[in-house]
């Protein structure tokens, strides 16, 4: 249970062996929306929905099916800012690679099964633009960081009618080895797979690709609305952006700051719902999935279109209080809360990956998953409280802005306000 690492040919691979009847394997590819300009919005997940739709093994999706089957192998793929991954669980390890090795260096890109998958993915975007949690998430960081931080990952409904050469040229450019990691996890071991990658990769010594990404400017506005018609709810959202030095101090204390939150989130739900019954849930959080450029910390609550106000000035409270006026009782709480998942971790191959996949996303190398529940157990209620002192402070200089997303007599105070055609 010792996370092993190496570079070989350009591929970085890192292994996390354990005593399991089976192994969890993710290609992670450098390359995400924050990669693409607005013409291509949405390539990179039109990509990772196409490789499985031909390759020069599988000629069409039922042979891949087939393979699996006979193989006990489950897999799927999904698109981030800044990467696109694919995995595979089974208990062999040699058809896992074989069938990543296809997806990553021989897709063919059928033109019939192209065009289909092409309009199920604009449906699946269509529909992604309905739901208001996902969406408020998209708006949010696009009233604190705009394009391309705050668009939705899939690209803009009915727009994405990308040419077949327009998606072969974008995945030869972005799928080279040396712009991919490889995280497996579970009955594998490094030999043994470095001796399938061998067989059955692409690795040459093609550079990867220069992706530059852009530091955002400043907020637009301290209060927007995002304007969804058929809703009866509304979200609100209250946070600041990160600057690179507080980044830099959340990456170097994740467990401890994690904790900070979920005494703060502890605390923001007791509010919203034991004490005023204004929210079935409500929650502080720092928001990492984005680009370390695009972090942001801030609190968010479900409400009736007609607390909208309310709710963000108790979400403010909730980001403004001091460490003194939190209990022991409370933060010891939250403390074995993060004790709970770090432990959790510890015996899931899905979310050990996570761990290892996330600290590449946030441009740091992974950690063994030993010294992140060492530091858990060794969380002090002293150190909490002094954490959730420096969150508040560093609120206290960079005052939040404040974000509805709902029908329009909930955004009707904001500054500034944008419907979805914006960023999905």
């Amino acid at each position: 249970m010792t996370l092993e690492r190496t570079t070989h040919k350009g591929l970085k691979i890192f292994v996390d062996s354990l005593s399991t009847e089976n192994s969890r394997i993710t290609a992670r590819v450098g390359v995400g929306s924050l990669h693409e300009t607005e013409k291509n919005a949405g390539l990179s997940h039109v990509l990772e929905h196409c490789v499985h739709i031909g390759t020069k093994l599988f000629k069409d999706e039922e042979a891949q099916l087939n393979f699996t089957g006979i193989n006990a192998l489950e897999y799927n793929a999904n698109t981030s800012y800044e990467d696109t991954s694919y995995f595979g669980i089974g208990p062999y390890v040699e058809p896992n690679i074989q069938r990543l090795g296809e997806m990553l260096f021989r897709a063919t890109l059928p033109k019939k099964a192209l065009k289909n998958e092409l309009k199920l993915i604009n449906q699946e975007a269509r529909e992604n633009r309905e739901k208001m949690n996902s969406i408020h998430e998209t708006a949010s960081t696009y009233a604190l960081f705009d394009k391309p931080f705050g668009r939705d990952i899939i690209g803009y409904a009915d727009k994405l009618e990308f040419s077949r050469t327009e998606i072969l040229e974008f995945y030869k450019k972005h799928y080279v080895s040396s712009n991919m990691a490889i995280i497996a996890v579970g009955n594998v071991r490094m030999e043994e797979l470095i001796e399938h990658i061998d067989n059955y990769f692409d690795l040459s010594d093609l550079a990867a690709p220069v992706t530059e990404v852009k530091h955002p400017g400043p907020p637009k506005a301290t209060m927007s609305g995002l304007e969804l018609r058929a809703v009866d709810n509304a979200e609100v959202r209250v946070a600041t952006p990160l600057d690179p030095a507080f980044v830099e101090r959340f990456r170097d204390n994740k467990i401890l700051f994690e904790t900070v939150t979920q005494a703060m989130s502890n605390y923001c739900f007791k509010r919203f719902r034991g004490d005023t019954g204004l929210a079935y849930d409500a929650g502080v959080d720092f928001y990492d999935s984005n680009s370390p450029l695009a972090w942001s910390i801030g609190a968010n609550a479900e409400v009736a279109p007609s607390n909208t106000r309310k709710a963000g000035k108790m979400l403010l409270e909730a980001l403004s209080r001091p460490g003194a006026d939190y209990t022991d009782s409370s933060i010891a709480s939250a403390i074995g809360n993060t004790k709970s998942w770090v432990l959790e971790s510890m015996d899931s191959k899905d979310t050990r990956t996570g761990f290892y996949a996330q600290a590449l996303d946030q441009h740091t190398e992974p950690t063994d998953l030993k010294i992140i529940a060492q530091t858990a157990h060794s969380l002090t209620i002293e150190q909490v409280r002094n954490g959730i002192d420096e969150v508040v402070e560093y609120i206290s200089k960079n005052p939040p802005i404040t974000h509805v997303t709902g029908p329009t007599k909930a955004v009707k105070h904001a500054d500034r306000i944008f419907t979805t055609d914006r960023i999905a």
